[in-house]
């Protein structure tokens, strides 16, 4: 039988925390369940521990963003022998064969590093859809004319699902502290590729995140500009030096042409957090960021 284990970070999430939890409990292959609550002010830690019979609940007296609380997971999955990590969102829930149909694709090769299966709005009747556009061209057309093959292969899928194997693990390691929250998953299937596995998308699988009616502020907008930035840098799969020169100087030219203060200041904050951004590239050629 197959270790799972499912790490779930948590930040006010009352209004999903129970079709998100009951979904597990429903799964075909059974799992374990690691939560990280990043210092909620509605009462999420109370009710799970009230209602739930969780492996792990973890308690932090501050956010320490998605990454880092994803980490703590990580490393309890490596230290306890775990085959698969399923990261899944808090306003996410899975189907009953959801996880069981992903783990088959892996088994049959191993090279896949992270595996998502289709990741669809709440009321179940289409794709996500900034999902959408993570998917190649090819299966879009195959799934319109069901035609699909059991797997495909793809550069970027968000991580509000995704399976990960122990193998990719242990070779790739955990989130970079270079993305405290957003630009993380980016990073990471970056180090995935560079590292040689492979990322994937399976049809025949689905799993529900509830996002659609959210709208991003032009402060989000300008925050993510500027982690674009960091991720380009700190892509092993693209020069560095090109990085360096040029993403400061993009920023820059977005700041005056929207007319933002604010992401003037973050271009000077990509300056000054060069090294540092640098640095964690370097360490990330390697296992790296698990040694909690």
């Amino acid at each position: 039988m197959k270790k799972i284990l499912v790490i779930i970070v948590t930040y006010n999430a009352l209004r999903w925390i129970d079709r998100c939890l009951e979904s597990l409990y429903r799964s075909s292959i059974p799992v374990d369940i690691f939560i990280v609550d990043n210092n909620s002010s509605d009462g999420t830690v109370s009710y799970i521990r009230d209602k739930y019979a969780i492996l792990q609940l973890i308690e932090n007296k501050k956010n320490l963003g998605f990454g880092k609380a994803n980490n703590l997971g990580l490393k309890y999955a490596i230290d306890n022998n775990y085959d698969y990590v399923y990261l899944l969102n808090q306003d996410a829930w899975v189907f009953n064969t959801t996880i069981e149909k992903l783990i088959s694709i892996h088994e049959q090769n191993h090279f896949w590093g992270v595996l998502s299966p289709l990741q669809i709005n709440a009321i179940c009747n289409r794709l996500d859809a900034n999902f959408m556009l993570c998917c190649p061209r090819v299966m879009l057309s195959d799934y319109i004319f069901d035609n699909r093959n059991s797997v495909y292969m793809t550069d970027f899928v968000m991580a509000a699902h995704w399976l990960i194997s122990r193998e990719c693990l242990l070779i790739v390691g955990g989130f970079s502290p270079s993305f405290p929250h957003y630009g993380e998953d980016h990073n990471f299937l970056h180090r995935v590729s560079f590292l040689k596995f492979k990322i994937g998308i399976v049809p025949g699988a689905m799993g529900v995140h509830d996002r659609e009616l959210r709208v991003e502020s032009r402060e989000l907008i300008i925050k993510k500009k500027y982690l674009k930035a960091v991720v380009e840098i700190s892509n092993l799969n693209k020069n560095l030096l090109r990085g360096v020169l040029f993403q400061p100087i993009n920023l820059l030219i977005y700041s005056l042409k929207v007319h933002s203060l604010k992401s003037f200041v973050n271009t000077i904050k990509l300056i000054i957090h060069l090294p540092q951004f640098i640095s964690n590239r370097m360490r990330s050629k390697n296992y790296s960021f698990l040694d909690i």
